[in-house]
């Protein structure tokens, strides 16, 4: 599935987060010594062990952005980012016709000191007719 993880993160990259996090964006995990702020996204349907030979399938992607402060006015810009990046979004990917994402969830919440915002999105993929 590398090319869904290349077409994730270049989207990453082209988007509204990537400097504000000053390209602290990880798969699947982070470090415990990272600086904030940081996003980290990652599939959560075990979608990498499988192969692409139906005509559509979904896939669930979360992304959870953390910031270390008192106020909640940063973790907000950067979830209205996020959103701006991919919520109905289209995708390229190499060998599909269509895909697109839209937000299943949001949580918003504090734990000892740091914001934390988890958004899921569904991705939709599509070989056409």
């Amino acid at each position: 599935m590398i090319e869904f993880d290349q077409a994730i993160q270049a989207a990453i990259e082209a988007g509204g987060l990537w400097t504000p996090l000053s390209q602290r964006i990880y798969q699947d995990g982070v470090a415990k010594t990272t600086d904030f702020p940081y996003m980290v996204w990652k599939t959560v349907d075990n979608a990498k062990g499988r192969t692409f030979e139906e005509v559509s399938r979904n896939i669930l992607l979360q992304f959870t952005i953390a910031d270390k402060g008192d106020s909640v006015v940063n973790i907000n810009s950067y979830y209205a980012l996020l959103d701006a990046d991919f919520d109905e979004a289209e995708l390229t990917i190499v060998g599909w016709d269509f895909i697109s994402c839209l937000e299943v969830s949001a949580n918003k919440f504090k734990q000892s000191g740091v914001w934390y915002y988890a958004v899921s999105y569904e991705i939709k993929f599509d070989k056409g007719a």
